[in-house]
């Protein structure tokens, strides 16, 4: 009687482990791209929410006629920045401005203000702007990813 025993093998060889490894490096290279790409969408979105919201505090101000006074938002392209301020006109030396850092990654790529401003303040009262237009914040490196924020002529802001 002769047996044949075939030997099995137990684990994995090289050329298995090396196609394994690949494949998970490739993987997380797509999960990390994938990520950075959300990241930097949620920072565009934030950023739009950002502008709006201090335009719609500047008519707000204005319109509860806060120390008497105006309020507006000045739009710093050098800067990457926004700055809240009081009074009809923007002052950069004024110890009241309140400067808002945009997110690193985010430009304002395009400000279409009529007057060719970079700034707007809101008439006491009727909360009439001094200036209507756009702004367009996109990604940094990426002209495809773009928020556009208009402001109507009745002072109110929204992102298109």
């Amino acid at each position: 009687m002769h047996f044949d025993f075939e030997r099995k093998q137990i684990g994995f060889s090289l050329i298995e482990i090396i196609i394994a490894v690949a494949v998970l490096g490739i993987l997380a290279v797509l999960a990390v791209s994938g990520f950075s790409s959300f990241k930097a969408s949620g920072e565009l979105f934030r950023a739009a929410d950002t502008i709006v919201g201090a335009l719609n505090n500047a008519r707000s101000q204005t319109l509860a006629s806060r120390d008497d006074s105006q309020y507006g938002v000045f739009f710093d392209q050098n800067q990457n920045q926004i700055v809240f301020f009081a009074g009809n006109y923007y002052n950069a030396s004024s110890p009241t401005n309140e400067i808002t850092e945009l997110p690193t990654q985010i430009e304002i790529s395009s400000l279409s203000l009529t007057n060719a401003t970079t700034a707007i303040a809101f008439a006491r009262l009727s909360g009439d702007p001094s200036a209507t237009g756009t702004v367009v914040l996109r990604i940094k490196g990426n002209t495809l990813q773009t928020k556009t924020i208009q402001i109507n002529d009745s002072g109110t802001a929204e992102i298109k």
